[in-house]
């Protein structure tokens, strides 16, 4: 039994301000099978769509870094893609649309970017991230609805709120995954303390192709003291700069302290 902690996120108290290069949101409510083609977009290369992917056509290392095809050969899914600063392709992040439920029932999704992470939500869970290089989109021009879809569009994420959540999964500890969509796990390091034995683990999406293959990992700690009841205690260390990244590292103990020491 693996107990996992994640976040459930609320829009509804979200502040309203002017298009911002360096932070936004855009929140709206549909069903997944009214969303077709583009539903929100720019002509600076910041978009919403949605469409249908199939393995027969998708790019391999595409494919690979989306992980949309996990369960199935093709897939309506969401994708989010914006171009910023400092970079020449769009960082898209997205996820299969069958993982919200029933197709004609009404989700909301949010699409949300804090000047660190770009993030893509459906019903307040969080399903796919990256955290571009540059630290702003490349233009300021805000976006357009099409169609009937009614959007909140603000330059800002202040007033989203988070609530912590606990979900109880009855898997091995061995070949897991985190909570969520095409959530990985990249090197760990152990230790043994306080009658506890203690894993500490990248949590890498994309395979290692977030920020387009930079790293963008963050360190979330584990423990057990059985080896078989486990805790995931989440994110341990991240990092609040677009230019950061954290990479391996070595617990160790140190005058009766639990240490981790890692590359930044």
């Amino acid at each position: 039994m693996i107990t996992r902690k994640y976040f459930e996120y609320n829009f509804g108290n979200l502040k309203i301000s002017p298009w911002n290069r360096k932070s936004f949101s855009v929140v709206f409510k549909s069903s997944a099978k009214d969303l077709s083609g583009t539903v929100i977009s720019n002509s600076c290369g910041f978009s919403i769509s949605a469409g249908l992917a199939s393995v027969a056509g998708a790019d391999t290392a595409k494919a690979r870094k989306s992980n949309y095809f996990f369960e199935r050969e093709s897939c309506l899914v969401l994708e989010a893609s914006a171009i910023f600063a400092e970079e020449d392709e769009p960082y898209i992040i997205g996820f299969p649309l069958y993982l919200a439920g029933e197709e004609d029932s009404i989700h909301e999704f949010a699409i949300t970017y804090d000047g660190v992470w770009f993030n893509i939500f459906c019903d307040g869970i969080l399903y796919d991230r990256d955290s571009p290089h540059g630290g702003a989109l490349a233009n300021d021009e805000p976006p357009v609805v099409s169609g009937t879809l009614e959007a909140v569009i603000s330059g800002t994420t202040k007033g989203i709120r988070k609530t912590e959540k606990f979900e109880y999964a009855d898997i091995p500890v061995y070949c897991y995954t985190p909570q969520g969509f095409n959530t990985w796990v990249g090197d760990v390091t152990v230790c043994s303390f306080d009658g506890a034995f203690h894993i500490f683990y990248l949590h890498d999406r994309h395979h290692h192709g977030s920020r387009e293959g930079r790293g963008a990992h963050v360190f979330c700690h584990m423990s057990s003291r059985n080896l078989i009841d486990w805790v995931d205690h989440g994110e341990v260390v991240n990092f609040d700069k677009p230019y950061l990244t954290i990479g391996t590292g070595n617990a160790f103990v140190y005058n009766g302290r639990l240490y981790l020491a890692f590359g930044w």
